[in-house]
């Protein structure tokens, strides 16, 4: 343990599997392809320290401060990152399924080539946050911070997100499949390609937005708002869209193949001549044909 201590090498101390570092100043530490295999680390000041390569399955570093901190191509397995400070930190790489990221501040953290299953972000801060080539599957973002993310080139399947605001942010080219995302704010949202497919959408904002050539098939959009969006050859083929509005919408091309339209609102929407709605079921209002 005398070699834990601000800016150390821990090359001289590899082995630190189940150690007590509870609260310890380690800022600036190099641990670089350190085997961490559930330490304790909440509580410690990691600011700025090396964990590239680290063996960190299980580790807690609950409350901890890890700002600025690399911790590339680590396995985090299981690790607990409750309550954290990861500001700034790069997470490149890396391992993490089933991670706890709840809580946590991730403000301007870089999160790419990352795949895994069962990560909690719920109530975390990703503001600014770089969101690239990821793929998760069941992974919880119940009021997770978007603001002014960017998000790239991201996979998330069977996931559920709660209460989340995405107004304003780029999403092109995301694949949601089978997500929960009901209420979401995604007003003024750049969609254009996106891929909702089997998720719920209910009561959802998509007012405003761009979501050229999306795709909603199969999804639960009863009551969401596209009002004002661009829909030109989306594709809502088999969507339960009761009560939707898609007033003022521009739909050029796009379809409504046996979709529910009932209660639908078209009030105002332009080319709906041009729109595709063979097999819609339902009784919809305003819709000119």
């Amino acid at each position: 343990m005398k070699y834990l201590a601000p800016g150390a090498d821990m090359s001289l101390c590899p082995h630190l599997d189940m150690t007590d570092m509870r609260g310890l100043n380690l800022t600036n530490v190099d641990l670089t392809g350190a085997s961490l295999r559930g330490a304790l680390l909440q509580n410690a000041e990691l600011r700025g320290a090396t964990l590239t390569r680290v063996q960190a399955s299980g580790a807690r570093f609950d409350f901890a401060n890890l700002e600025g901190t690399l911790i590339q191509f680590a396995n985090l397995t299981g690790a607990s990152f409750d309550h954290a400070v990861l500001d700034f930190t790069d997470l490149t790489g890396s391992m993490i399924a089933v991670c706890d990221f709840s809580y946590a501040s991730m403000q301007k953290a870089k999160l790419t080539m990352l795949e895994a299953a069962g990560i909690k972000f719920d109530h975390a801060d990703l503001a600014r946050g770089s969101v690239t080539d990821i793929t998760f599957w069941g992974a919880s973002f119940r009021g997770t911070s978007f603001a002014s993310a960017s998000l790239e080139d991201v996979t998330i399947q069977d996931s559920i997100f709660a209460g989340n605001d995405f107004s304003g942010i780029s999403l092109i080219d995301a694949r949601l499949y089978g997500s929960q995302m009901v209420r979401a704010n995604f007003r003024g949202t750049n969609l254009d390609s996106a891929i909702f497919d089997g998720g719920n959408l209910r009561h959802a904002d998509m007012s405003d937005c761009m979501l050229t050539e999306a795709r909603f098939k199969a999804v639960d959009a009863r009551q969401c708002d596209f009002t004002g969006s661009t829909l030109n050859l989306a594709d809502f083929t088999a969507a339960d869209l009761e009560g939707a509005i898609f007033r003022e919408a521009k739909l050029t091309d796009a379809s409504f193949v046996d979709a529910n339209l009932a209660g639908a609102d078209y009030a105002g929407a332009i080319d709906t001549g041009k729109a595709h709605f063979g097999g819609a079921k339902g009784s919809p209002s305003n819709l000119i044909l």
